[in-house]
């Protein structure tokens, strides 16, 4: 009936009013909360594999050759890289919704911090002034999912990746001065009588600081890199709402 279609139409109108002008916590809560637990409890899933104690890995670090013999894997790398990257354009754009009114200061500020912890910090610190403390609370799943996925990028970006005779189906990863430590290892023990002792030491003391990255451990980053990329996406939108409800 009209007249009663007019008064649903009129609470629903009401009602959308009012939830543009909602804390952002219970937005937030209300609409990821739930979805953020699960992915979340999804993040303890085995990042790689290792060597184990008595193993003595032969390892050659060489970019191309590594690239030339696991294309797929470079790729898949690459993605991970490329996704998180979208997930941190919407940390930066969630940081700068914080500060309202005056967006310029707060990407100006965020900028200048490289260092994720640092990050998280800066956003936890300003949305505890602007949104309170029950919504920062809210906040700290998502930024935990983001964290999580950003591990895995700095661990491809930064790190060495190494073949080993003996995977076939996968490469190992090793921060820089691990990798540059064992070659200078290796280049002493070169002509001695002890060489194949003291390289073999020296393989195992870095067994416990190699990963080994197989197809399905890619896989798992990327697909933590798209959570990332895809819940910061939503959280920011809600932050943004609210504050410019506030703003009106």
């Amino acid at each position: 009936m009209p007249g009663r279609t007019g008064t649903t139409q009129g609470k629903r109108a009401r009602k959308a009013r009012k939830v543009d002008v909602l804390p952002v916590s219970a937005s937030i809560g209300n609409v990821f909360k739930v979805e953020v637990e699960k992915r979340v409890a999804r993040m303890g899933e085995k990042v790689s594999d290792r060597y184990s104690n008595d193993v003595n890995p032969k390892i050659t670090f060489q970019t191309a050759t590594t690239i030339a013999a696991r294309p797929r894997l470079y790729a898949l790398g690459m993605a991970v890289i490329a996704t998180h990257s979208e997930a941190e354009s919407y940390l930066s754009l969630l940081m700068v919704s914080l500060f309202g009114a005056k967006p310029a200061a707060g990407a100006a500020i965020f900028n200048l911090l490289k260092a994720n912890h640092l990050q998280m910090k800066a956003i936890t610190s300003v949305a505890a002034v602007v949104l309170g403390k029950e919504s920062t609370e809210m906040l700290k799943p998502v930024l935990k999912v983001f964290e999580e996925s950003a591990e895995n990028r700095n661990t491809l970006a930064h790190c060495m990746w190494g073949l080993d005779e003996s995977i076939l189906d996968g490469v190992v990863l090793a921060r820089s001065n691990v990798a540059a430590r064992f070659s200078v290892e290796v280049l002493h023990a070169a002509g001695q009588k002890n060489a194949k002792d003291r390289i073999k030491k020296a393989s195992s003391s870095m067994n416990d600081e190699l990963q080994i990255w197989r197809e399905c451990h890619f896989q798992n980053a990327l697909s933590k890199a798209n959570k990332a990329s895809s819940i910061m996406q939503n959280s920011y939108f809600e932050v943004l709402k609210g504050t410019l409800a506030r703003s009106r």
